[in-house]
C-alpha cells in the first residue's frame, strides 16, 4: 500500500507540475494551453492521506494543483451560468424545421435565449470542405406586442419572430453579407410554440 501511495504522490505531483507549466506556456505562446483538473489534486491528496505525518497537509493539494485550483475558482461562475439556462428559469420553448435542419429556441428569464440546431445531412461551412452537424446561438431577447426580438448573437445579428395564426415567422437582419455558406441563416424559418401560455409579462425580460 505504501508503494501505491508513493506512486499516487509522484503521479499527482507530475500532473500538478504540468498544470503549472500550462500557465507559462499560455503566456509564452500567447495561446491557451489547457490544464488537467482534479486528477493531480486527487492522486496527490490520496497519497498524502496514507502517511500519518502528511495526512494533515492533504488539503493543500487543492492549491498545489493549478488545474484543480482554477476549476474551484470558476465553480461559482459555472454554477451561475448553468442556473441561467435551467428549467426553473425557462419561460417558453419553440421548435422550427427547414429542409435539413431542426431548431429549438428557448427563452429564459432575464432576457436570455438559446438556439440549438441539428443539421442532417451535415452542411458545408467553408470552401475547404468542412461540414457542420450542429451549432447554436446565445443572446438576448425581448417581447413587444406579440413580436419577439432576438439580438446580441453572432456579432450584431438581429431577428424578429412575428406571430401569425399561432406560428412565428423569423425575419432576420444584419446577416454577414460576405458569408458564402448560409447554413445558419434564420430568415424565413417558421417556429411553433411548444408551450400553451403566451408571453405576457415584460418583467421576464428585465
Amino acid at each position: 500500500m505504501k508503494a501505491l501511495a508513493i506512486i499516487a504522490i509522484g503521479l499527482g505531483s507530475l500532473i500538478a507540475l504540468y498544470n503549472w507549466a500550462t500557465v507559462y506556456l499560455s503566456w509564452r505562446t500567447k495561446k491557451f494551453v489547457s490544464s488537467i483538473p482534479i486528477f493531480g489534486a486527487l492522486f496527490l491528496g490520496l497519497g498524502l492521506i496514507f502517511f500519518e505525518k502528511t495526512r494533515y497537509y492533504a488539503l493543500l493539494c487543492l492549491v498545489a494543483d493549478y488545474g484543480t485550483l482554477i476549476l474551484i475558482a470558476s465553480l461559482p461562475r459555472l454554477i451561475k451560468e448553468e442556473c441561467k439556462t435551467s428549467n426553473f428559469n425557462l419561460i417558453q420553448t419553440f421548435a422550427g424545421k427547414s429542409k435539413c435542419t431542426e431548431y429549438v429556441l428557448k427563452l429564459y428569464k432575464k432576457g436570455l435565449f438559446v438556439i440549438k440546431v441539428e443539421v442532417e445531412p451535415s452542411q458545408r461551412v467553408n470552401g475547404h470542405g468542412a461540414k457542420i452537424s450542429q451549432f447554436g446561438f446565445i443572446g438576448k431577447w425581448e417581447e413587444d406586442k406579440g413580436t419577439i426580438e432576438l439580438k446580441e448573437y453572432d456579432g450584431n445579428r438581429k431577428a424578429k419572430l412575428i406571430e401569425s395564426n399561432g406560428k412565428y415567422l423569423v425575419k432576420e437582419a444584419n446577416y454577414p453579407i460576405d458569408r458564402q455558406y448560409k447554413y445558419d441563416f434564420l430568415d424565413g424559418i417558421e417556429f411553433i410554440s411548444l408551450n400553451k401560455k403566451k408571453i405576457r409579462n415584460k418583467e421576464f425580460t428585465r
